[in-house]
């Protein structure tokens, strides 16, 4: 094999046809703006460390949930609501005024995009 040959296989091996996105397609031009790019990312990294310590810590875990948590998740629904992640925080020991400043700074901080 040549080294042209070489490197056309090893192109073309590292290319994935399913990651293509078709310009002309009218639905993936529409559905662009909804994807996370790297400046968007940046953004939402740094809204989440200019929050309060709880804050990050409560994003932390819904991003990095634990097992106990997700176990409170109901089997008819594909998220946990706040009222079960209140109970979670508060057997971990937090205040009840910690928890609802903690959401309304989240709550705050995701209107502001």
């Amino acid at each position: 094999m040549s080294s042209y040959d070489y490197k056309l296989v090893a192109a073309l091996s590292v290319v994935n046809t399913e990651n293509y996105l078709n310009p002309d397609d009218p639905q993936v031009m529409s559905e662009m703006p909804e994807r996370n790019t790297p400046e968007r990312l940046l953004l939402w990294k740094e809204k989440i460390t200019s929050m309060t310590g709880e804050a990050q810590q409560v994003v932390s875990i819904l991003l990095n949930a634990p097992q106990e948590l997700i176990d409170l998740i109901p089997p008819t629904k594909e998220h946990i609501d706040k009222h079960k992640l209140k109970g979670y925080l508060k057997g971990k020991g937090w205040k009840l005024n910690t928890i609802l400043k903690t959401y309304s700074e989240i709550i705050k901080m995701l209107q502001e995009e």
